[in-house]
């Protein structure tokens, strides 16, 4: 349902808000008490699914849900746009919580991006790349009791100046040890 849509929504005497219970499914298309064609109105964003308790509306066409008021299922929903589409969120905050996990994903490019500061604060932190990892810094800092690199063909450490230094031992071991 499109702005324009809803401009010429034309309500009959008949077009009172009613309650029904979703019988079919087929993609976008719902069958409501088993004879009543609707979609969702594009403000509703839950995804009604078979045995979900609705709230719709008819004009002289068609039938919309406006909304889905309980759900087959209590503890879980999706929320889409109907027919697909993107989904834009504006605030001048806004929070994400989940209780046992928080997942994003994406078919194509993920981006995070801000103007400030990025923080992620977690008991461990992973990251997995298939194929490359870039990080790019003016300045960068890492702190650990230990830390590994590891590479199974060429590790190289580059710059103007370079320090190594130890409390107690700097040990280099190889086949053959080139300096200078």
């Amino acid at each position: 349902m499109t702005a324009q849509n809803i401009a010429q929504l034309t309500l009959t005497p008949a077009s009172d808000a009613c309650c029904g219970t979703v019988s079919s499914r087929q993609g976008e298309e719902l069958l409501i008490d088993a004879d009543i064609e609707a979609r969702r109105a594009m403000s509703c964003l839950v995804e009604a699914e078979v045995g979900d308790r609705v709230l719709y509306v008819r004009d002289t066409t068609r039938a919309y849900v406006l909304a889905v008021l309980e759900g087959e299922r209590p503890d879980a929903a999706a929320a889409s746009l109907p027919n697909g589409g993107a989904l834009t969120l504006s605030a001048s905050r806004l929070a994400l919580f989940a209780a046992r996990g928080l997942d994003v994903a994406s078919r194509g490019k993920l981006s995070l991006r801000s103007t400030d500061t990025v923080e992620v604060n977690a008991r461990d932190y992973l990251v997995t790349a298939c194929q490359s990892l870039v990080q790019v810094a003016r300045q960068y800092f890492s702190r650990a009791r230990q830390i590994s690199l590891e590479a199974q063909e060429l590790l190289r450490s580059h710059g103007h100046h370079q320090v190594i230094t130890a409390t107690e031992d700097v040990k280099v071991d190889g086949e053959r040890i080139s300096m200078g």
